[in-house]
Formats: structure tokens, sequence, C-alpha cells
């Protein structure tokens, strides 16, 4: 596992649906989705654990989001033959480079946690940083992840848990929604205080 040099850098905060953020839990908190985690942090009460998925990498009208798949699905009205004229789901996997932090995690599958904090009523996720603000509580912090650059699809920025998981059984390389390490690249992102070259971390934090 490879250790990265954290540095002091100013940010760029990114709306709350980058976290996949639902307003109004039972509990007066809010819901946010936990990428690469089986489980909650801290106080935060579990909904459901699942597995990421979403559209293939290389699919020109593929849907950029991914999504947090129950282990229970339910059905409504289906048939069992594979139609041309669809949207398309798939799993996801973490990929990577031999010095990437998840070089032991490529080709597995993704899981994801549901979460619900108890009483915060806001949640944000905050790039290149791994502490949350004055006045705001650590949900989780980790890495920014996303859709390779070069490949068509288009995907989003997720916060993944700095302590990954996968899900079991999910090693062979089926490829589908893919989750890469971000970094940055100099010249209109200002350096410094960013680094050419250095994977963006990010924290996922909450306020009541």
């Amino acid at each position: 596992m490879t250790s990265f040099i954290p540095c002091i850098c100013s940010v760029l905060i990114l709306t709350i649906t980058s976290v996949h953020v639902v307003k109004g839990g039972s509990s007066g908190g809010t819901v946010y989705t936990r990428w690469g985690r089986k489980d909650c942090p801290g106080s935060a009460k579990l909904i459901y654990s699942g597995f990421a998925g979403g559209s293939y990498y290389t699919h020109k009208g593929a849907a950029v989001d991914p999504l947090c798949l129950p282990t229970d699905p339910q059905w409504g009205s289906h048939n069992s033959w594979k139609d041309g004229h669809r949207g398309l789901l798939y799993g996801a996997e973490y990929k990577g480079v031999p010095s990437d932090f998840v070089s032991h995690l490529v080709d597995h599958d993704v899981p994801c946690a549901v979460c619900e904090t108890v009483g915060e009523k806001s949640v944000i996720v905050i790039p290149a940083r791994t502490s949350c603000y004055s006045g705001w509580k650590t949900e989780y912090s980790g890495y920014l992840m996303s859709g390779n650059y070069d490949y068509e699809a288009g995907s989003v920025y997720s916060c993944v848990d700095r302590y990954p998981q996968t899900v079991i059984g999910g090693s062979p390389r089926k490829n589908g929604y893919l989750f890469y390490l971000v970094e940055g690249r100099c010249g209109s992102l200002k350096c410094p205080p960013y680094m050419d070259g250095w994977e963006i971390t990010c924290v996922v934090c909450s306020k009541a």
C-alpha cells in the first residue's frame, strides 16, 4: 500500500449530490452513500448495504451516476430476454496501477452503504481535504475517484473510503462501471497549492 504525503490545499466545495445525499431521514438527519464500505461510520445508522453499479465504461449513452444497489432486489413487470432499446446496468470495479493504494483491490467489486446521520441536517463532500472545517463533523474520509478520463462513458467524482473493502466473490475482471483514482494536472489548476500528479483526497462532513 502506498502512503500519500498530505498537503495543505485550498479547496472547492462540491454540491452535496456528489455523495448521493437525500434530505429528511426518519431521525431528522441526512442520508448519504458511503462508497467502498459495507458499514456506516461513527453514530450514523445503516439503512442498507450493497454494491456499486452503473453504466459500462465504453458506452456512449451511459448514465454518469453510480448507484448503491441493494442485495435483495424486488421486481415488477419484466421479460426474460435482452432488449436493444434500454439503458443498461452493470456492477462496478476498482481499477488502478501497481503504485496505487488500491492496487491490491484492482478488478474487485465495490461495496457501498447507505447511511443516515443522527441529528445532522447537512452533508457535504470536500475534495482535497482529509479533515472537515471548523463546525463540521467528519463522517468519513478517503480519495476522490471517477472514471478514466480517456474512456467514452461519462462519470462523476465519488469519495471512496480510505479503507476500502470488496464484495465477496467479486474479484473476476468483468469491468462495468469503473472507479479510478483522481490526480491533479497543473495549468488551469493552480499549483501550488495543488501538486501535479498527486492523488486527490476527500472528506464527507456533516453539520447539525
